[in-house]
């Protein structure tokens, strides 16, 4: 299947391909994008099920080539071009119990490199230094739980609970500086600790129209004997989480969250066409957001320090080509405690076979 992305405004081509035995005991599902800069985006993903549990091998690899022009405060050289290659590798089982209990257990290893050009101020002479900034082990096992009503609308406006639960032992090596010596050789220092994260959602019906009242606490922590590298924080911002505030702005070892939504129809059933398209129902939303980030041991239940946000939202459920699921959805939230001189109002458009 032929795919087109359009990625911080640089357009990429691709597909995406899958293949399957005739009983599905195992499938490989594979995608790739390319850029006319190099840049690439590969996931491949394997699953047998000829045996319970469920067995799957999972490869990530993201390319990313991007020119610069930075000099050292020393005035001794200057950075044109710096590429990353980002590999990572999972292998797992997982087991579903009942349809709605989930585990799994895998095993995550990670290999970030990077190449930096440039050339010494005054001089032709250019460099090039490749070297790995990164690497680390997770051995993680997560539970997810989902019991929702089968609805015609399950998906626009979910009804139920869901939960997900991830504990996470780290064995991470972040790249320090370099070894004087004749060839180059990096020094790493050693991030050993654990993570927990947990996201519970409940989906209250409400007793008119098909409405619905959405619950939402999430939570996450990350225990060590010593504080780690900001490289690895917990992040609370972006289009899943704290909506008022971007995915970067809001780090640390702990993570709090609550979310409240109500979730109403506008237009259930549509029924209407328009060339390969079928549109079929709407809904819209109002939602309040409160969370924070930090990183001491203690955590100040007063309102100083918690993040708040409030916004809205459209869903809009269609068929494409009267077969493959269309789910649009756009929200605004804004951030009523935005830092000073950033844009508090931040505007989401998804396109997609499911929503967030």
């Amino acid at each position: 299947m032929p795919r087109i992305a359009l990625d911080e405004r640089k357009l990429k081509l691709g597909l995406y391909t899958t293949s399957s035995d005739v009983l599905d005991r195992q499938s490989v599902v594979a995608g790739l994008l390319v850029g006319r800069n190099r840049d690439l985006d590969l996931v491949a993903i394997f699953e047998y099920r000829r045996f319970i549990p469920t067995f799957f091998l999972e490869y990530y690899k993201q390319m990313r080539y991007i020119h610069e022009d930075q000099i050292d405060p020393n005035n001794i050289y200057r950075i044109t071009q710096t590429n990353f290659d980002l590999n990572e590798l999972a292998l797992g089982a997982k087991y579903q119990l009942q349809n709605s209990h989930q585990f799994s257990l895998t095993m995550v290893y990670s290999l970030y490199n990077s190449e930096v050009t440039g050339r010494f101020v005054g001089t032709p002479s250019r460099f090039n230094l490749s070297y790995t900034y990164f690497k680390g082990l997770d051995i993680a096992f997560s539970y997810s739980y989902q019991n929702l009503r089968r609805l015609r609308d399950q998906q626009i406006n979910p009804q139920g609970r869901q939960i997900s639960f991830r504990y996470d032992q780290m064995f991470n090596y972040l790249i320090k500086g370099f070894k004087p010596s004749a060839i180059i050789q990096e020094v790493y220092e050693r991030f050993y600790y654990n993570r927990l994260s947990l996201d519970w959602r409940e989906y209250i019906a409400l007793p008119w129209n098909r409405n619905t009242l959405g619950l939402r606490i999430k939570a996450g922590l990350i225990l060590s004997d010593k504080r780690v590298d900001d490289f690895f924080a917990l992040h609370l911002g972006g289009i899943d989480q704290m909506r008022g505030y971007t995915y970067w702005s809001l780090e640390g070892q702990k993570v709090l969250m609550g979310n409240l939504v109500y979730r109403f129809p506008i237009l259930r059933e549509i029924g209407q066409s328009l060339f390969p398209l079928y549109f079929d129902k709407l809904y819209g939303a109002v939602f309040v957001d409160v969370g924070r980030a930090w990183n001491s041991d203690r955590i100040n239940f007063k309102a100083t320090g918690f993040k708040r946000d409030v916004g809205a939202e459209l869903r809009l459920d269609l068929l494409s080509w009267y077969a493959l699921p269309t789910r649009v959805g756009i929200s605004a939230a804004y951030g009523l405690d935005e830092a000073e001189g950033k844009d508090p109002l931040k505007v989401y458009l998804t396109v997609s076979f499911d929503y967030n």
